[in-house]
C-alpha cells in the first residue's frame, strides 16, 4: 500500500486572537457550545464587544461565533468523523464554501470556523490556523510527549492530525516493478504538492 492523497479540515481563527492551539476538550466545548464565551480558553487577548449582548446591561461576555460548511462538503465529514459520537453543535453559520467561512472569520475578532485546508486562499487574509494539542512518539524519551499538531502534508502522512482523512493506493505483491515504481512515484508527488502551500 502506498499513501497517494489527504485532506485535511483546518481550524481557523481571527488574527486578532491570540491563541495558536486549542485542545480537543476546548474545541469540543468550544464547538458544541458548553464554552460560549472566549474569557473561558486562556491568551486570546480578546476583549468584551461595545456593544450589550441580549439580555445584559453590557458587554459583559466575550461572545464565540462559530463558521462551518455545510453537510455535503467533504471537509464537514472529515470534521464531524474525528468527534465524539452524538456531538452536537452549538449555534453557528453554515456557509457554502471556504472562501466564504475565511472571509466571515477574517471580519470578525470573536469567530472560529473550520475549512478545507487546500481551498484557504494564498494571500489576502486575516485569520490563522491554529494547531491542535495532542501527543507524538517521542522517539529519543519515554514515549510519548505533548505537541501542537498543525495541518501538514506530513501529519497528515503520519496521522497524528485528527481532522484529517488518508487515501491509500493498492498494488498487488505481484505486479511488474514497473507497475510498483509508478505507484510509488504517485505516491511521492501527490500529497506535497496537495499541501505544501499550506504546510
Amino acid at each position: 500500500s502506498h499513501l497517494l492523497a489527504g485532506r485535511a479540515t483546518a481550524l481557523v481563527v481571527n488574527a486578532a486572537n491570540k491563541i495558536d492551539s486549542l485542545s480537543l476538550e476546548q474545541l469540543e466545548s468550544i464547538w458544541s457550545g458548553e464554552a460560549d464565551d472566549w474569557s473561558v480558553i486562556d491568551g486570546t487577548g480578546l476583549t468584551p464587544p461595545d456593544w450589550p449582548l441580549p439580555g445584559t446591561k453590557g458587554p459583559t461576555a466575550i461572545p464565540v461565533h462559530r463558521y462551518g460548511l455545510r453537510k455535503n462538503e467533504r471537509a464537514t465529514e472529515v470534521f464531524e468523523r474525528a468527534r465524539p459520537a452524538r456531538a452536537k453543535n452549538g449555534r453557528m453559520a453554515f456557509l457554502p464554501s471556504t472562501e466564504e467561512v475565511v472571509a466571515s472569520v477574517g471580519v470578525d475578532p470573536y469567530a472560529i470556523g473550520f475549512v478545507d485546508l487546500a481551498a484557504i486562499p494564498k494571500t489576502g487574509q486575516t485569520i490563522k490556523v491554529i494547531g491542535i494539542i495532542g501527543t507524538k512518539n517521542n522517539a529519543g524519551g519515554d514515549g510519548q510527549k505533548p505537541e501542537v499538531i498543525y495541518p501538514s502534508a506530513a501529519t497528515i502522512r503520519d496521522g497524528t492530525y485528527p481532522f484529517a482523512e488518508r487515501v491509500f493506493l493498492f498494488v498487488h505483491p505481484k505486479a511488474s516493478e514497473a507497475a510498483k515504481g509508478f505507484a510509488e512515484f504517485l505516491a511521492s508527488e501527490s500529497l506535497e504538492q496537495a499541501y505544501h502551500s499550506h504546510g
